[in-house]
């Protein structure tokens, strides 16, 4: 299968200008996020184990793990994980003896303070498991360095750093962003960090105000700006970080400003921005303000994956993997050397997000829209009638345009006046999945959940959808006939 993906990788070419991509990079590099090992009963061991050999069969120099290793925090289960790497990377070398370099840190799954409710969580389980007494002892949030030297076999230390093959890599772990600024002041110089060359920088959550902050918006698993600050003099400078569970599918997953900004996913279970019907669900706002209205559409965790990067000297290149299938998610990022130095070596800046297709539907879409009712429950629990708004799935504008989400409005239309009665927005299901399989299901349909009681009742309602991509630009709107509720 990993051949099959490989083969597939190459049919998104590089500029012609560029040598072949299937020329052996100076340096690459496997990189899997939030592999969340814990005794596979999500099967994330098992999908941890296919990264590895996917990243062996590519013939990497290195593994990166931004954070998360295992689930619960356990040195039982980082045993695990380090297990799966011996098996495949026997003795950190491939088949063929090539020596291949592990680069991993902890994330807040891994050791976080008491302070935070992970870490209690994880003492809460590991007391079940092991009695209040001896919990501690089985916790990396309590043994950081002793832990990491007995299953890794090397020293620990909040900052770190290891060159390969000529290209730093710097290394945070969790709850020591703060430390990074004064790290990289003490150490640039030493380590040749200024320049063009790119060094890549690593930690759990990513720098706050690059990935995923399109249009201001909030990234659940930022940093709050701490590593964007130390790192805003380093435009040569590569983060990659995960925390989020991001889709790799997502264009707003690379950033371009003062430096290039990567989320790296996961291989274990995908995050969903927030306020999506069939995604993550802020039911409350400050103060405890309800954002909007409780979701009808369960949550979906489809997807797991990964990346290859391909290191040039005047290019790196991020290849996006589905792990389930062994396929593309998209085409290549692409980022010259030197790296945000100006506007023309910016080109995942949000600013160049029209470089990004829009979705449209399909010509006779709007006559293929369906309104139905039946009884069911929202997440809240609540039960009711639910009106069912279906429809064609769109058409995206190749892999980068992809289709991500539907904008789904229902109008008061009463009285000749248009009036927004209520809104939501809807994953589309495929978003996770390999551009070749999105591709062949175009008659597929996709739906909208309400809540009866949500909707205007006795009076015309229509239902105007919007295909939207990654960074929100619509296509053109389809609208529904309208319908007064309830149906009969």
């Amino acid at each position: 299968m990993t051949r099959l993906f490989l083969a597939s990788a190459l049919a998104f070419a590089l500029p012609a200008a560029a040598p072949a991509a299937d020329a052996a990079p100076p340096l690459r590099v496997g990189i899997v996020s939030d592999t969340h090992v814990k005794g596979d009963a999500n099967k994330d061991l098992a999908f941890c184990r296919k990264a590895f050999e996917t990243f062996r069969d590519a013939h990497v120099d290195a593994v990166v793990v931004p954070g998360d290793l295992v689930d619960d925090g356990q040195v039982e289960q980082l045993r695990e994980f380090a297990a799966v790497w011996r098996e495949v990377f026997p003795g950190d070398a491939l088949p063929d003896g090539t020596h291949v370099v592990k680069f991993f840190i902890y994330g807040n799954h891994d050791s976080s303070s008491l302070a935070q409710g992970i870490a209690q969580r994880n003492l809460r389980n590991a007391a079940r498991l092991w009695g209040e007494d001896a919990a501690k002892d089985h916790l990396m949030a309590y043994h950081e360095g002793e832990m990491w030297k007995e299953v890794f076999g090397e020293p620990w230390a909040p900052v770190y750093a290891k060159t390969i093959k000529g290209h730093v890599f710097v290394g945070c772990h969790w709850g020591h962003e703060t430390e990074t600024a004064a790290w990289l002041a003490a150490n640039a110089d030493r380590l040749g960090l200024r320049g063009s060359k790119p060094f890549f920088y690593v930690q759990h959550p990513h720098p706050g105000g690059t990935v995923q902050s399109h249009n201001g918006e909030f990234a659940w698993g930022n940093d709050g700006g701490v590593a964007t600050r130390a790192l805003a003099g380093f435009p040569n400078a590569v983060a990659l970080s995960g925390h989020s569970h991001y889709p790799l599918s997502d264009e707003q997953s690379i950033w371009q400003g003062g430096f290039t900004s990567v989320n790296c996913s996961s291989s274990a279970y995908l995050g969903r921005r927030d306020g999506r019907d069939n995604g993550e669900w802020e039911n409350h706002g400050r103060k405890g303000r309800k954002v909007g209205p409780v979701p009808v559409a369960a949550r979906f965790w489809h997807g797991r994956h990964a990346m290859l990067l391909d290191v040039h000297p005047d290019r790196f290149v991020f290849r996006r993997i589905d792990l389930l299938h062994g396929l593309p998610l998209g085409t290549d990022w692409t980022c010259p050397v030197p790296a945000c130095v100006d506007d023309a070596s910016r080109p995942y800046a949000f600013a160049a997000s029209s470089r990004v297709g829009v979705p449209r539907f399909p010509a006779d879409a709007a006559s293929r829209i369906g309104v139905s009712m039946r009884e069911g429950k929202d997440r809240a629990g609540k039960e009711g009638p639910i009106v069912a708004v279906s429809f064609p799935v769109a058409l995206s504008d190749g892999p980068d345009g992809r289709v991500f989400e539907y904008e789904v409005t229902a109008e008061n239309v009463g009285y000749g006046i248009v009036r927004v009665a209520e809104q939501k927005r809807v994953l589309t299901a495929r978003i996770d999945d390999a551009w070749e399989l999105e591709k062949a299901s175009p008659d597929a349909r996709a739906e909208c959940l309400f809540r009866l009681d949500e909707l205007p009742q006795e009076i015309p309602v229509r239902f105007r959808i919007a295909p939207l991509n990654s960074f929100g630009a619509a296509g053109e709107a389809i609208v529904s006939d309208a319908v007064r509720l309830p149906l009969d």
